[in-house]
């Protein structure tokens, strides 16, 4: 009996694996799309790289940060200190006891504190523009 859950797990692993060599076939793209994007794959697979894909109707404009700057800032490729010149701060509210992060406008978002709007309600904006949130 203890042969049948390992087979099962197998199994279970088999299929999945099939499935994610399926999951780049890109039948209904754009030949040449799907070439870069099967040669982008190809190169950076199973190397630890990361990649963000965001196709909600936005594809690929104004919401990749929803992904990517969690990301970058776990990393250490950005941070208060690092941000480009042309980026400005609305101001951190950090305690004794929490330090904000570059998301928190984000999180505090979600969790009702601040206004329903754009996904990108982060601490940066172009110099100049609107700002996202108060």
């Amino acid at each position: 009996m203890k042969l049948v859950p390992k087979l099962l797990a197998a199994a279970v692993c088999f299929g999945l694996a099939s499935q994610a060599t399926a999951a780049t076939e890109l039948k209904h793209w754009p030949e040449p799309a799907a070439k870069a994007l099967d040669a982008m794959i190809a190169a950076n697979a199973n190397k630890g790289n990361y990649a963000v894909f965001d196709m909600d109707n936005t594809s690929y404009r104004f919401d990749l940060e929803e992904s990517l700057l969690p990301y970058m800032e776990n990393k250490g490729l950005i941070t208060r200190e690092t941000l480009d010149p042309s980026l400005k701060l609305i101001p951190f509210k950090d305690t004794a006891d929490h330090k904000e992060s570059l998301l928190s406008p984000l999180r505090n978002r979600r969790h009702g504190l601040l206004p329903v709007g754009r996904a990108g309600v982060f601490r940066l904006y172009p110099a100049g523009a609107q700002r996202l949130c108060r």
